[in-house]
């Protein structure tokens, strides 16, 4: 369901989004030329988006994620939306006290007056009050390739929706996807043991 409600979104008898461009680079120029307006983005893309982008300072606002859900997170999690401690970390309490300590004292970082700063200084402090409510994200080696797998059912969904295709007569292709993309991460973890 969730899959199709994506495709849907892309590809639907009314769309409500598109893909932006590949790359960094593409989609922030897409956003800068106003052929974007807005994107869904982890943490970690903020600076590298004004970075890329300077004419986008104080053009963008940033809000967390509505929640679905009674007691859903409003922080993404996704990419590298993320800090870890290592499970032999040496002290994992101090390392997690070390962690608060420097997500609550990101104001201190926009000590200048550019634009660029204020909205990096802003966003980090959004950033940081909703991490609390994250769960922590559950990572292997698969997980890349479940991604990948994910990405690929979504693209082929939305080719078959684009191709004047019903949403229902989506399910029985996305089992079948499901299925095959289960399969080959059974395998995988199955080679890596």
């Amino acid at each position: 369901h969730t899959l199709r409600f994506y495709a849907e979104l892309l590809a639907g008898s009314e769309p409500v989004a598109l893909p932006t461009s590949e790359g960094h680079a593409r989609w922030t120029r897409d956003l800068a030329r106003g052929d974007v307006a807005m994107i869904w983005t982890p943490p970690w893309r903020l600076k590298l988006l004004l970075e890329a982008a300077p004419e986008l300072a104080s053009k963008l606002a940033m809000m967390p994620l509505p929640p679905f859900d009674p007691g859903d997170a409003r922080a993404p999690v996704w990419g590298g939306s993320m800090l870890a401690i290592p499970r032999a970390a040496a002290d994992p309490q101090a390392a997690w006290q070390l962690v608060r300590h420097i997500t609550r004292k990101t104001p201190a970082i926009g000590t200048t007056t550019s634009s660029n700063s204020r909205v990096a200084t802003q966003s980090a402090a959004l950033y940081a009050e909703l991490a609390e409510e994250a769960a922590p994200p559950s990572v292997s080696m698969l997980t890349l390739a479940a991604w990948g797998h994910i990405a690929i059912i979504v693209s082929r969904s939305v080719e078959h929706l684009e191709g004047g295709n019903t949403p229902e007569s989506l399910d029985p292709m996305l089992a079948e996807w499901l299925a095959n993309a289960q399969a080959d991460l059974e395998r995988r973890r199955a080679f890596a043991e």
